[in-house]
């Protein structure tokens, strides 16, 4: 800004922004572990449309195709309640009624791994996670995503962009 005028010389953006991810493992096709028809577990696949919560901010982000959201700041974390579905391993139901606070994996860098390998079946947990971050609850997720993407392609129904809330039982 000029001293004199007042005229605005020049408007910048300071802020730091840096892409992270969120990642896990996910049956794409099928869970037969067979690698001949597709039974492997993808490790590290994108989670996408997924709730990305930076610690030092009130705001709910969301990741896109690539799993990627852009983070400012320290921390965050995922309860894998996504932009256009919510869900929860019926195993974290057992425990807890409640559709909140079942999964709530963090991060002190805001990449998030919520892990996961071939051989992870019904309510196999990774280590040092949260009860419902279950295989089925991560492979659920992913391919509802990408089935509203697939359907939103082909025909337009304001419900598809409505979050549901789904119970994978794993």
């Amino acid at each position: 800004m000029d001293a004199i005028s007042g005229e605005l010389l020049a408007f910048q953006d300071i802020n730091t922004y840096v892409q992270r991810k969120i990642i896990g493992s996910i049956y794409p096709f099928n869970n037969t572990e067979c690698e001949d028809i597709g039974g492997l577990a993808r490790e590290k696949a994108p989670m996408i449309f997924i709730d990305a919560m930076p610690w030092q901010y009130n705001v709910i982000l969301y990741t896109n195709l690539g799993g990627l959201y852009n983070h400012q700041g320290i921390g965050a974390g995922t309860t894998l309640s996504g932009k256009y579905v919510k869900i929860k391993d019926k195993c974290c139901l057992d425990y807890n009624e409640e559709w909140d606070d079942c999964i709530n994996e963090n991060s002190k860098t805001g990449d998030i791994d919520l892990g996961g390998e071939t051989g992870d079946h019904d309510r196999d947990i990774p280590d040092d996670h949260n009860i419902g971050d279950t295989m089925a609850a991560r492979t659920c997720f992913v391919e509802i995503n990408h089935l509203k993407l697939i359907t939103k392609s082909w025909v337009y129904y304001s419900q598809l962009d409505e979050q549901i809330k789904l119970i994978a039982d794993g």
